[in-house]
C-alpha cells in the first residue's frame, strides 16, 4: 500500500485548501482509511473514516489550518489486519527554516525527512 499526497499551495490560517490523497497497491480485500487531524487543523469531510476499493484510488479532502506554522493530518490505513500511519505536514504561512533536533528526524527510503510518532 502506497499513500502519496499533495497540497495545492501554502495554506493561510483560516483558509481552506485541498489536499489530494492517492492510494495505490490496495489489495483485493480493500482497506479502511481513518483521518485524524492534529490540533490546529480541521478537516471538511462527511466522515473521518472510509473504505478503499482494491487497486488505485484518490480522494481530495479539504483542510482548514487555524494558525501559522506546520500542522499535521494523520492518515491511518488498515489493510489485512495491519495498520500503517502517515503524518502529512501542512505548511501554514511562511515556512520556518528550523527543523526539530536531528535525533528526532529519520530519513525515508526516498530521502524524505520524517518524525517518528508512537502509536497506541
Amino acid at each position: 500500500m502506497i499513500l502519496q499526497h499533495s497540497v495545492a499551495a501554502v495554506a493561510q490560517a483560516g483558509e481552506t485548501v485541498p489536499l489530494l490523497l492517492v492510494f495505490s497497491g490496495v489489495g483485493r480485500q480493500g482497506a479502511v482509511v481513518k483521518l485524524q487531524p492534529e490540533a490546529g487543523v480541521t478537516v471538511d469531510s462527511p466522515s473521518p473514516e472510509w473504505s478503499l476499493p482494491a487497486g488505485r484510488s484518490s480522494w481530495t479532502v479539504h483542510v482548514t489550518p487555524q494558525a501559522t506554522g506546520t500542522a499535521y493530518l494523520n492518515v491511518f490505513i488498515i489493510q489485512g489486519g495491519a495498520t500503517t500511519a502517515t503524518s502529512i505536514p501542512i505548511q501554514i504561512g511562511a515556512s520556518s527554516k528550523s527543523l526539530p533536533p536531528s535525533s528526532r528526524l529519520k530519513e525515508a527510503p526516498g530521502g524524505e525527512k520524517m518524525i517518528l510518532m508512537p502509536v497506541k
